[in-house]
């Protein structure tokens, strides 16, 4: 019995290092300009899509979704994005486009500037349709939007947005 465990602890010490690899160190840090960037850039979140090799980074107050290329570092942009101004923690600041979710071959993006979901088309950059979700003044984070791979469930409103094509009540979703 001994030797049985004894032997099962070696066969999985030998499977743990044949499945190990070693992490190399090689990587190198490089600043970036976002294009109409002057000082700090908000956003909530930013997303990196595997399958383009694209970073998305949404630079709220200037209205553009920014596109860095992963393997050039070169920037695109998603432009037209409207702004608003809204006060946080006593003062007034102008927001855009915020938050970014990853889809299958679409990208959303969430604007507390008008309170909006936008459809991008993670290929081609072009900007599908965008669907209120929230009232004014930044108020779009008070809803419960769950991006998944085919589309987008607002569940306050029971709406759900495919792949940017259309929306249809479906609250099994």
């Amino acid at each position: 019995m001994k030797l049985a465990a004894v032997a099962s602890v070696l066969i999985f010490v030998a499977a743990l290092q044949l499945k190990a690899h070693k992490v190399t160190s090689d990587y190198q840090l490089t600043p970036i300009s976002l294009p109409g960037a002057s000082g700090v850039v908000a956003l909530d979140y930013f997303a990196y899509d595997r399958s383009t090799d694209r970073v998305w980074v949404p630079a709220s107050n200037t209205g553009n979704v920014d596109v860095i290329d992963g393997s050039s570092d070169a920037v695109s942009q998603v432009t037209g994005f409207k702004t608003g101004e809204v006060e946080l923690r006593g003062r007034k600041i102008t927001l855009g486009p915020t938050a970014v979710s990853v889809g299958d071959g679409v990208v959303y993006i969430g604007n507390r500037g008008d309170s909006s979901l936008c459809v991008i088309d993670a290929q081609t950059l072009k900007r599908g349709e965008c669907l209120q979700v929230g009232g004014s003044g930044g108020r779009a984070g008070r809803r419960c939007l769950c991006c998944g791979d085919k589309g987008v469930m607002d569940h306050n409103r029971r709406n759900t947005h495919r792949s940017g094509i259309s929306r249809q009540d479906d609250p099994g979703v």
